[in-house]
C-alpha cells in the first residue's frame, strides 16, 4: 500500500468514513472488502453521477436515508466517501439545500482528494444528486444470529444505547450504535433483500425489546406516560406490520425517534444540559 492509500485508510479508520473506488461506472472497495459492503447504488444512478463528477463537481448524493459524496481524481477514476454516522446524522438535521451542508460536503471531498493524491485540491462546486428510490428486494438464505452470545451482547448495547438517550448523548448513542451495528455484518447487504420468516421472528422480537427500552428511559428523563406510550405503540405496529429489510436501520428509527422527542421536550421545558444531567445522574442512583 503506497503512502497515500496509508494515509487515506488511516483516516477512514480513525474516523469511521467508509471509502470506495468508482470506476468506468463501476463500484469497487479501495481497502478491506471483508470490513466494508458496497452502497446500494443503481448502475444508472452511478452512471449519472459519474458524469456530473467528470464536469468538474464534487457530487452530493441524497437518498436511501443516507448521503454520499463522489469526488474525481481524474476522468478514469473517482473517489466514494460514505461518512460516519455523526456525520449523517448532522446532515438530516440540516435543510436539504443548506449552505452549510453544501460547505461541508465540499470540505469532506477536499481533505479525502488531498490525502489520496498529496496535492492541493481544486476548487470545484458541489453539485446535489438524488437517487431514485426503486429498491430491488430479494429473498435470502436463513441468517445465523440466534439466540447465543449475541443476543446477550445485543441486551448490553441496548443498555448502554438506552442510558445515553437518558442524557442526550448523541456522541455515544452513535458509538454504541456502530457497536451493535457489528453484531449483524450478515444483516448489511448491497441491495435491500428480504430477511427470511425464520428471522423476521425473532429479530422483531429483538426490536420490541429495544422499543420498551428506549420508552423506559425516556420517561426516566421526562418525557410523559402518555408521549412515550404513544411512541412505542407506533413503532410496535410498524414492526409488526411490515417486513424487515435491514435490521440496523430499524434501529436507528428507533433511536432517534426518542431522542428527538426527548430532545424537543427539554427544549420546550426550558430544561438545559445541567438538568439533563442532574436527571440522568439522579436516576441512576435510584436504580443503583
Amino acid at each position: 500500500m503506497n503512502e497515500s492509500n496509508q494515509q487515506l485508510k488511516f483516516f477512514s479508520d480513525i474516523s469511521d468514513q467508509e471509502i470506495f473506488f468508482v470506476k468506468k461506472g463501476s463500484l469497487d472497495f479501495l481497502f478491506d472488502a471483508n470490513k466494508f459492503v458496497l452502497p446500494a447504488i443503481g448502475k444508472d444512478d452511478l452512471q449519472r453521477v459519474f458524469r456530473l463528477a467528470n464536469l468538474g463537481n464534487y457530487v452530493l448524493i441524497r437518498g436511501a436515508g443516507k448521503v454520499m459524496i463522489e469526488l474525481p481524481i481524474n476522468l478514469e477514476t473517482h473517489i466514494l466517501l460514505l461518512p460516519n454516522e455523526y456525520i449523517q446524522r448532522d446532515f438530516s438535521d440540516k435543510s436539504q439545500s443548506d449552505v452549510h451542508s453544501i460547505a461541508d460536503a465540499g470540505q469532506l471531498a477536499e481533505l479525502v482528494f488531498s490525502l489520496y493524491t498529496q496535492k492541493k485540491p481544486p476548487t470545484r462546486q458541489v453539485m446535489t444528486y438524488w437517487l431514485e428510490q426503486k429498491q430491488f428486494v430479494e429473498q435470502v438464505e436463513n441468517l445465523n444470529f440466534k439466540k447465543d452470545s449475541k443476543e446477550s451482547l445485543f441486551f448490553f448495547y441496548q443498555e448502554q444505547i438506552a442510558n445515553n438517550l437518558q442524557a442526550l448523548d448523541q456522541k455515544n448513542i452513535i458509538k454504541n450504535m456502530n457497536e451493535l451495528k457489528s453484531l449483524f455484518p450478515n444483516y448489511q447487504h448491497q441491495k435491500n433483500q428480504l430477511i427470511v420468516p425464520a428471522d423476521q421472528s425473532y429479530l422483531k422480537e429483538l426490536l420490541i425489546s429495544f422499543i420498551c427500552s428506549m420508552a423506559d428511559h425516556s420517561i426516566d428523563s421526562g418525557l410523559s406516560l402518555n408521549e412515550s406510550a404513544k411512541i412505542r405503540m407506533e413503532l410496535i405496529n410498524r414492526v409488526y406490520q411490515q417486513q424487515i429489510v435491514n435490521f440496523y436501520s430499524e434501529i436507528k428509527k428507533i433511536v432517534w425517534a426518542y431522542f428527538d422527542k426527548l430532545k424537543n421536550h427539554n427544549r420546550e421545558d426550558g430544561a438545559g444540559v445541567a438538568f439533563i444531567c442532574r436527571n440522568y445522574i439522579d436516576g441512576n442512583l435510584e436504580k443503583s
